[in-house]
């Protein structure tokens, strides 16, 4: 349940770029939705899960190679145009935690899901069984580590060095934050341009993937097996998702960051059962005290503030992304402590 805000991401966050396109083309930001849908099905029906992790490895290669050229080009463009990034970012105050929306309570708020993703989010939990062996796990997991510092430094940098180039009548100042990729790829070189779309493309349909055949093998498993149920459970998880997209909920970060928290209960009970499998028997009731308590607490933040206001809003000056992780964390410790007295 609380994965769909992300499985929306498929055709409303991510690739919401994707859209835009279809948007900028004149074809309207339903089509694009259409046509996410189509590939979203015919590529999940098609591949399966081995499928994905195998272009996971190629398009994370791609994705990589692309925004690196686009950095590249980007930094030509700010000494060719005599633009003085810092600058503009100091003035814009972007290069401080501290300064405008970014708080250290606000940064903490949007960060904490984030950092327990890969041990809440089943679609990335999934890909712990692929390794053939413990060496290949490791190797996994240390290069998804060294990717992803890399990939968040390349895009990070994109980010800002657009701003700047922004503020100097460059490129266009995008009207809304889902509309930055679109409006870079709109004057960057067509071969770069061609070559980045297909990069988030990829990564969409991937990203796609995986969460629609979690939500789909949990529905098939908990329901009944069968082709035909494996078959309607992913052309019916993929409607939903391109349903909710449709009606556009908030924006490419607060939908994301909402999906991991509502996934952040499941954070305690599953470190602890990580690291003590052989004591995680002994907890059960804890464990599931720990999740209850964190979803009723993110759930209620949810829908009683929304995406936005749930990640912004600070109670007694605490983020409601440490008041769930603390709520779930409580049973866990008062059980261990008990047990162990």
């Amino acid at each position: 349940l609380f994965i769909f805000p992300e499985v929306k991401d498929v055709p409303g966050t991510i690739p919401r770029e994707i859209i835009k396109s279809f948007e900028g083309l004149g074809l309207g930001f339903a089509t694009g939705v259409g046509a996410m849908l189509v590939l979203s099905i015919v590529w999940t029906v098609l591949a399966g899960m081995w499928s994905v992790a195998t272009t996971d490895a190629f398009q994370g290669m791609w994705m990589i190679t692309t925004s690196f050229g686009l950095l590249v080009w980007l930094v030509g463009l700010t000494s060719g145009g005599n633009v003085d990034v810092g600058e503009v970012l100091e003035k814009c105050g972007l290069l401080s935690v501290g300064g405008g929306f970014w708080s250290p309570a606000i940064f903490v708020s949007f960060t904490i899901p984030w950092m327990f993703f890969a041990i809440t989010n089943p679609q990335v939990v999934q890909r712990l069984y692929t390794p053939r062996n413990s060496k290949a796990y490791r190797q996994m997991v240390l290069m998804f580590a060294v990717y992803g510092l890399a990939f968040t430094a390349f895009v990070v940098y994109i980010g800002l060095v657009a701003r700047a180039l922004a503020d100097y009548h460059l490129i266009p100042l995008p009207r809304t934050r889902d509309q930055v990729t679109p409006c870079l790829l709109t004057v960057a070189p067509p071969m770069l341009a061609a070559a980045t779309y297909v990069g988030i493309v990829a990564a969409s349909l991937s990203t796609v993937d995986s969460i629609v055949l979690s939500i789909a093998s949990a529905l098939v498993r908990e329901v009944g097996r069968g082709k035909m149920l494996a078959y309607t459970s992913i052309v019916f998880v993929n409607f939903v998702a391109a349903s909710i997209a449709s009606t556009k909920p908030a924006p490419i970060v607060e939908m994301s960051v909402l999906s991991s928290l509502l996934l952040l209960p499941l954070a305690p009970a599953s470190i602890y059962a990580v690291y003590r499998p052989h004591e995680a028997n002994n907890h059960r009731i804890a464990a599931t005290a720990s999740i209850l308590a964190g979803v009723i607490v993110a759930f209620a933040a949810a829908i009683l503030l929304g995406p936005r206001k749930t990640l912004t809003t600070l109670v007694a000056g605490i983020p409601v992304p440490l008041i769930v992780l603390t709520v779930s964390t409580i049973p866990i410790a008062v059980s261990i402590v008990y047990r162990r007295s």
